[in-house]
């Protein structure tokens, strides 16, 4: 998890050698309208756009809120014909006020975000009709399902499941919690095990930002200690088990850490049967000569034991390059979409770009760039490809303002 843990394990890329000559980039196309306009109450800082699809049924997770629910911001999205149209659906389902609580759950927001990112849903599938959506959670002490939290409030992370392709969705399940009172659990991120779909994965960050630092690292001292952890099921969600899987220290009540600030770091697993299969791309923002911001490029061929030297993806005189999101087709193309702007000091009022560039030799070298938007402010995306592996080509969601409103929008690309 750790920036510096990363860049710190590389090798030289194993697979720039080998190009696979004659295959044409993916060409996105025919911008399609995703959610209706989004609103999210102040205070709450629910944002986030997430994407899975299996077969032709896609689901766009994405914070919002509905006057019907005023305790839900996990907005969603269903296309049942691979992209071609979105229906919103509102947000998911959430438990009622129970038990005298004084104040009801939350569901895709939580009390204290001091990054940016740490609201965001996480979607993922098994077929095409079951789906995942993992969130984080606040639990104010009525007894959710699965939960139940012990103090006034904890931070939570939950995981609603849908049997319909994304149509309908049961209430959240808590699969991790903390006290509130000096945790706070944020960057949720969910995969299935595509050898074995009843095989759940949900990461997330556990942020302990008081004393007393109960994690019991001694190299943290009385410093942050942000735990990286992962919670599984091995019963597609019935039971969880949660495990520690790194950690690192920042000074008490920086809320921007240097191993964290803006990178965003996003994953994508080569799942094809070349030789390739197994390859982990991991894409995300940094500054590697100190003045620009790039999106960056790193694999691992040996199952994340070491990654490669990070690679820009692209001239670093575009500028300013955020939020990187990555994925790999079923023949192994990898597409790497981000936001840009043509200035190293951009302000809240800057105009953005929205790019994607896709790769045939497994990220080595970048071609078919696409500037899908020429006009946007700073949003959140996600790029997803088809985890059946039955469909070519990828599908993107990005935020767009227009006249003042938020919306979530996509294109797809096949070839």
């Amino acid at each position: 998890m750790n920036g510096r843990l990363v860049l710190g394990c590389m090798v030289v890329c194993a697979v720039s050698a080998f190009l696979l000559a004659g295959n044409a980039s993916a060409q996105f196309s025919g911008q399609v309208k995703v959610s209706n306009a989004i609103e999210v109450p102040s205070g709450t800082q629910s944002a986030g756009v997430t994407a899975a699809r299996c077969g032709n049924n896609i689901v766009v997770g994405f914070g919002d809120q509905e006057s019907s629910s005023k305790n839900s911001f996990a907005g969603y999205s269903v296309s049942h014909n691979g992209g071609t149209s979105f229906s919103d659906l509102g947000v998911l389902p959430v438990t009622p006020t129970v038990g005298g609580s004084s104040a009801p759950d939350q569901l895709g927001a939580n009390g204290r975000t001091e990054l940016p990112g740490g609201n965001d849903p996480s979607v993922a599938c098994a077929n095409s009709n079951l789906f995942y959506y993992a969130s984080v959670y606040t639990d104010n002490g009525n007894g959710v399902p699965g939960g139940g939290c012990f103090f006034p409030f904890c931070p939570a992370i939950s995981l609603s499941i849908s049997h319909d392709g994304g149509t309908t969705w049961g209430l959240p399940k808590v699969i991790a919690t903390a006290s509130g009172h000096i945790h706070n659990l944020l960057f949720v991120s969910k995969a299935v095990d595509p050898a074995n779909p009843k095989r759940l994965y949900v990461g997330y960050l556990n942020h302990n930002f008081a004393t007393p630092a109960d994690f019991g690292f001694p190299d943290c001292g009385n410093a942050d200690i942000y735990e990286v952890r992962v919670v599984s099921s091995a019963n597609g969600g019935t039971t969880w088990a949660d495990n520690v899987v790194d950690h690192a220290c920042t000074l008490l009540g920086n809320p921007t850490p240097d191993h964290l600030g803006d990178a965003t770091p996003r994953l994508a697993v080569d799942r094809t049967t070349s030789a390739f299969r197994g390859t982990i791309y991991l894409t995300w923002s940094g500054m590697p000569r100190g003045t620009t911001t790039e999106v960056l490029m790193s694999d691992s061929v040996n199952q994340g034991a070491s990654f490669s030297f990070p690679r820009s993806v692209r001239s670093t005189s575009q500028g300013t390059q955020i939020n990187p999101v990555l994925a790999v087709d079923n023949d192994g193309q990898v597409a790497n979409c981000y936001y840009v702007t043509g200035t190293n000091t951009p302000t809240s009022s800057s105009n953005y770009f929205y790019n994607c560039l896709t790769s045939f030799n497994h990220a080595a070298t970048w071609a078919g760039y696409q500037k899908l938007v020429a006009s946007a402010p700073a949003g959140y995306d996600a790029v997803t490809s088809d985890f059946l592996l039955h469909s070519d080509g990828f599908f993107t969601a990005f935020e767009l303002t227009s006249a003042g409103q938020r919306h979530v929008v996509g294109e797809s690309a096949d070839h």
